[in-house]
């Protein structure tokens, strides 16, 4: 996202449009993620806990940095907290929410030859407008979330260029559905990654990410922590229960208003009578 800061040039006092780390939000109409990801509760509060995207038949975790309270602290960086690949993993792995067990990272698929096909206009496994879902094959999880469900764009077109604009407000992770905690910048010029559970197959000591400040995808080291490392959890299949609406307290006050002038109309009929 983006913010003012107010600078002062001589007398007057001009406001400066800078990237600055914020959260995005939900925007209505853009992407499917209305009707594709269905709030569901796992611990039986009927609170939305994660979202079944009834695309890609998985269930994602609402809250894209849980995982924090468990991750190592670099204050110098970002109070968030940071995860190595190995980290993420074991994260994942051992989460138990609500008695559901065998989470896991995100997948991808390494398409082409082994290892990061980069382009900037999209169709391979690596670089910008990476392939998303084709069929019934799944070709990144993360960039189907990004680029469909939640219909964001990434810092190239599809032809390759630089998309004009600001990141965070034109391009970027401008919509988060009502997903909580999704990051995209530490920094102006400081990232963060979300890992996928997939190693670079040329090196393993690296692992594929996705970056949502830009769009792209790349392979990172699994070790090295100098930009921000997060992960979110996914799970097989569509579990927990759906969650029910619950009448905003506004509704209520509407509907004691609506019967207290129905029993008074019915008490001046029988006065009548």
């Amino acid at each position: 996202m983006a913010r003012f800061r107010i600078l002062r040039t001589g007398c007057a006092l001009v406001p400066i449009l800078i990237a600055a780390p914020a959260l995005a939000g939900p925007i209505p109409g853009q992407g499917t993620w209305e009707s594709t990801l269905q709030a569901r509760d796992l611990t039986g509060d009927n609170v939305a806990d994660a979202f079944y995207d009834t695309v890609l038949n998985i269930t994602w975790l609402a809250d894209a940095n849980a995982n924090l309270a468990n991750a190592n602290q670099v204050p110098y960086v970002y109070a968030g907290g940071n995860l190595t690949w190995g980290a993420a993993m074991s994260w994942a792995g051992n989460l138990a929410l609500g008695g559901y067990t065998e989470w896991r990272l995100p997948k991808m698929l390494d398409t082409g030859t082994a290892g990061c096909n980069f382009s900037f206009a999209g169709g391979t496994d690596c670089g910008h407008n990476s392939l998303t879902k084709s069929g019934a094959t799944v070709y990144s999880e993360l960039a189907h979330l990004f680029h469909e469900t939640l219909g964001n764009v990434g810092k190239y077109t599809t032809a390759g260029a630089v998309r004009p604009g600001i990141m965070g407000i034109d391009y970027g992770l401008t919509n988060t559905g009502n997903f909580s905690n999704f990051e995209d910048l530490i920094t102006p010029t400081l990232a963060t990654y979300y890992w996928f559970g997939q190693e670079y197959a040329p090196n393993t000591v690296y692992a594929w990410a996705f970056v949502p400040a830009d769009g792209g995808q790349f392979m990172f080291s699994k070790v090295d922590l100098s930009g921000q490392r997060l992960a979110i959890a996914v799970h097989e299949g569509d579990i927990g229960v759906a969650v029910t609406a619950v009448p905003e307290p506004e509704t209520y006050a509407m509907l004691l208003a609506g019967l207290g002038l129905v029993g008074l109309a019915r008490r001046r009929r029988s006065c009548a009578r």
